[in-house]
């Protein structure tokens, strides 16, 4: 229920209506060992990291296009380390729903095709996920104590 209530403030945020139709995201809840493995064999980093996200998407308007039209829309493939995104939440002084749910709105918006390859593109993700968390009342996650 909550991955649904964040993915319809992603959406909100976004400015992207839906139409009634079903949508359908593949999330996983895995750990370093596994994470690790396909982070090496999908993106050649040998290392573990706390979230990978695969939008089966090039673009947010195929995205948005294929909302609006089809009953039926998978978007992608969410796997998430529980032992990283735990580490990490101890480490930065932060409760681990907060930063599981960042992690979750970082990932949905990957599946919409944004990205944080470039300064630019980091800083407008960056923007998106503080003006999301802020409506749930979660402080900014680039701000570290």
């Amino acid at each position: 229920k909550l991955m649904e209530e964040i993915f319809i403030m992603v959406l909100d945020n976004l400015k992207i209506s839906l139409c009634e139709n079903e949508i359908e995201i593949s999330i996983n809840l895995n750990n370093d060992k596994n994470i690790k493995d396909l982070n090496n064999k999908y993106r050649n980093k040998d290392k573990t990291t706390n979230v990978l996200t695969f939008s089966l998407y090039e673009n947010k308007k195929d995205v948005i296009r294929d909302l609006k039209k089809l009953p039926y829309i998978c978007i992608g493939d969410i796997i998430f380390s529980y032992d990283t995104i735990k580490n990490e939440a101890e480490e930065q002084n932060k409760s681990f729903k907060n930063h599981f749910i960042h992690m979750l709105v970082h990932s949905y918006l990957h599946l919409f095709c944004y990205d944080h390859l470039t300064k630019k593109d980091e800083t407008i993700m960056e923007n998106l996920e503080i003006e999301i968390l802020k409506k749930m009342d979660i402080n900014n996650p680039y701000l570290i104590d």
